[in-house]
């Protein structure tokens, strides 16, 4: 089982959005756990 996270760039750029994408991105690069996934 898995779960995919669709984001549409657009969209995150006209909501000014786009700070807290990297945000969560710099965050889940960061954890550590067997069931998330690893970011490289």
């Amino acid at each position: 089982m898995y779960a995919m996270k669709y984001m549409n760039k657009l969209k995150c750029v006209e909501r000014n959005e786009v700070r807290n994408v990297l945000k969560e991105q710099q965050i889940m690069q960061n954890l550590e756990h067997p069931f998330l996934v690893n970011f490289w």
